[in-house]
């Protein structure tokens, strides 16, 4: 950790959309701090399902990171998944070649990113460090921690759905936010070594989760994770997520019938703050990227691939804006146009599919034809 205290560019929060942010960076020859307020590996919630998205934004980072990634980080391959409609229908989904994905141990891909960043004393990367303001000045941004103050021209906020710092301009944005609230555990299998545990993904869908849905995916070392995401609604007394989880879960072990022992290793509740409109994604000397952004997928939830790629987006407005040495919120729009100008349409488009998901009767029609003609659907509706 270096002692440097000035920077041209502080990252706050360094997952998949920080951390992509910097190796995009680590080359430019800027100043570059990347801060997160925990070490890694540290677990968080998460399906481990990642799309052909993610995989492409990792073939784009810089030197032999994809080559690495193919080693290091183990992975289990996706040909097929199951979506279990409101009427326990069961419809298997076969997606095209070119819309391939894996399931991954996200803490293992997580701390893979930060090895990578750790290789390079260009991205002075401080774990552990947990931020507790940022303040606005005419010339600088000012990071404080509990220790000390950090001031850069610029600053990418990458934090994901929860922020616990104060940073005025940022809840101006926040307040449009509409998070869903998730719980996830994750099992062990208990099987001796050489026999492997192996399911399909499953996306069940409980008429009283619409559009949300319920997984239930392999993981990697024979484990396999549980999880839900459940909508809040204001003014209406609410079950508690954990006893939501365990009444699906319950109905959901009925159908599955996972013959093998297993015992659970870790369980975890938070919010995902999935897109619900256009709205402004910088500021003056801010741009934020990631679930920070509310860029995660509307009818999926699945955030990592349009963090990495907010995250290189983020990277190429950062160097405009210093060759242009101009960082005003006029300036800093540059970064918005290109997110939404990359998937803006795609995500307005994935919203509205959520609207009609609410209906369980439209939902259920939209599997059927998926499971018909996944290639079409896959490919033009979502």
């Amino acid at each position: 950790m270096s002692s440097e205290s000035n920077f041209d560019i502080i990252i706050v929060g360094a997952g998949p959309a920080g951390a992509t942010c910097a190796l995009h960076l680590m080359n430019s020859g800027l100043r570059i701090a990347l801060f997160d307020q925990n070490s890694f590996p540290r677990f968080k919630l998460c399906g481990g399902a990642i799309s052909d998205r993610t995989i492409n934004a990792i073939k784009r980072l810089p030197g032999d990171i994809y080559h690495d990634f193919l080693i290091a980080v183990q992975r289990i391959d996706v040909d097929e998944f199951q979506v279990i409609d409101s009427e326990l229908k069961k419809y298997l989904i076969q997606p095209n070649k070119d819309q391939y994905g894996y399931i991954i141990d996200r803490m293992q891909f997580d701390k893979f990113l930060i090895s990578q960043i750790q290789k390079n004393v260009k991205v002075n990367l401080f774990e552990n460090h947990k931020i507790i303001g940022i303040r606005e000045h005419a010339n600088h941004i000012s990071v404080e921690s509990e220790n000390q103050t950090y001031t850069a021209k610029l600053l990418i906020l990458g934090t994901g759905a929860k922020m616990n710092f104060k940073f005025n301009s940022f809840k101006k944005i926040y307040c449009n936010y509409k998070p869903i609230i998730c719980y996830e555990k994750i099992f062990q299998i208990d099987i001796k070594d050489q026999f492997k545990f192996q399911i399909v993904p499953q996306m069940f869908y409980p008429a009283d989760l619409l559009p949300c849905y319920f997984w239930l995916f392999p993981g990697t070392n024979n484990k396999f994770v549980a999880g839900l995401g459940k909508k809040i609604i204001k003014g209406k007394a609410n079950e508690t997520i954990e006893n939501t989880f365990e009444r699906h879960f319950k109905s959901i072990l009925s159908m599955v019938r996972i013959k093998e022992r297993f015992y659970e290793i870790f369980s975890q509740g938070a919010p995902i703050t999935i897109w619900n409109k256009k709205q402004r994604l910088s500021g003056n000397r801010f741009l934020l990227c990631g679930d920070a952004a509310s860029l995660a997928d509307p009818v999926t939830g699945e955030g990592i691939g349009n963090a990495m790629l907010s995250g290189e987006l983020a990277a190429k407005s950062c160097i405009y804006l210093f060759d242009i040495q101009k960082f005003d919120s006029k300036q800093t729009k540059i970064y918005d146009k290109a997110v939404f100008k990359r998937f803006g349409n795609e995500l307005k488009r994935r919203k509205l599919i959520t609207k009609l998901m609410k209906n369980k009767n439209i939902f259920n029609f939209l599997i059927k034809l998926l499971s018909l003609n996944t290639k079409f659907l896959l490919k033009k509706l979502f």
